[in-house]
């Protein structure tokens, strides 16, 4: 068996503009007022960080594996609203892992990431996996 995951590692960092079309792509705004439409903010729901990241690697860092693993737990934080267009700055660091204590091969893995507008803190989100079974990376 290799070392678990590791309270502290950076899974990843990302520096990117929020894409014009991003709300387009995930939310359908039924409104008369199109002024409205196009000031719309980003739904925080919306951001999922690994969206974000520059590939998957944080999977086989973390052992989770979506055939094997459930996102138990998320939280969003949001400081200040995010509109498409927006360059958004961040990184993702593993903040918390609980091996099983019944001895079973499972154990959670909670993920956090921080994304930053122009230096200043507007998103935080915190995603809990617990990977069902399987050997720990």
């Amino acid at each position: 068996m290799t070392a678990g995951p590791v309270v502290g590692e950076v899974l990843g960092t990302f520096d990117t503009t929020i894409p014009a079309d991003f709300t387009a792509r995930l939310t359908t705004i039924l409104t008369d007022d199109a002024a409205a439409a196009e000031s719309s903010t980003v739904l925080p729901g919306a951001f999922v960080f690994f969206s974000f990241l520059p590939d998957m690697r944080w999977m086989e860092r973390t052992g989770v594996a979506f055939e094997r693993s459930l996102a138990t737990r998320r939280q969003l934080q949001v400081h200040a609203q995010i509109r498409p267009g927006d360059r958004l700055a961040g990184r993702s660091v593993i903040t918390e892992v609980t091996q099983d204590r019944h001895g079973r091969p499972r154990c959670s893995v909670t993920i956090g990431t921080e994304y930053h507008r122009e230096g200043a803190l507007v998103l935080e989100e915190s995603v809990t996996y617990l990977n069902l079974e399987g050997e720990q990376p």
